[in-house]
């Protein structure tokens, strides 16, 4: 087998792996979007819901942030479905969808105007704590530290947000929401919504 056969093999055998694990992961085929807002600032909480492979539209979908009544919504030819949240105290906000007996959660991060926040990156903030025990340590201590006067946010650019969310708990890092990078406009959303990022 020449280099490139086995090179393509072995991207080939990553990419059916991948594909089974989301089918595995579709059984809560409804992904809600974590957000961070401040005090009197609205935000639209965005829920997708999902077939095996692509997003499925048309889909009833029940929102609830906390134990508020839920909001009713219909999702889009995208999957997408939305609920204009409006944030009258600070604090963490569990959000809860449900379509179709599928159910998933997310997290909203409400900041009071005098607090700010510390964005720390999944990938290249933490990845070199991911395996070596002492280098986890250190960076558990250090998060740790940071999560007792600041807010946290995490940024993922290639890992899902279950997975971080996952991945925190299992290490014992503090918990918060993890945001989606997708280039600078995740800190100008912030910056728009109150949000003080030191």
């Amino acid at each position: 087998m020449s280099g490139k056969t086995k090179k393509a093999s072995v991207i080939c055998v990553l990419l059916l792996a991948a594909l089974l694990g989301r089918a595995e992961s579709t059984d809560a085929a409804v992904v809600v979007f974590d957000r961070v807002t401040s005090v009197g600032k609205p935000l639209f909480v965005k829920v997708v819901t999902r077939g095996l492979v692509f997003s499925k539209g048309g889909r009833r979908v029940s929102i609830r942030i906390d134990k508020e009544p839920a909001h009713d919504t219909l999702s889009g030819a995208d999957g997408a479905a939305f609920m204009k949240y409006h944030p009258e105290r600070p604090g963490v906000r569990t959000v809860t969808a449900v379509s179709e007996g599928e159910e998933g959660s997310g997290t909203i991060l409400v900041l009071a105007p005098q607090e700010s926040v510390i964005v720390i990156g999944i990938e290249g903030g933490l990845q070199k704590s991911l395996f070596p025990e002492e280098s986890r340590r250190i960076a558990q201590e250090v998060v740790g530290d940071l999560s007792r006067t600041y807010r946290l946010v995490y940024l993922t650019r290639w890992i899902g947000a279950g997975l971080v969310k996952d991945w925190l708990e299992k290490h014992q890092f503090p918990g918060s929401v993890v945001l989606r990078w997708r280039d600078e406009r995740v800190f100008k959303q912030m910056e728009n919504s109150g949000v003080r990022v030191e």
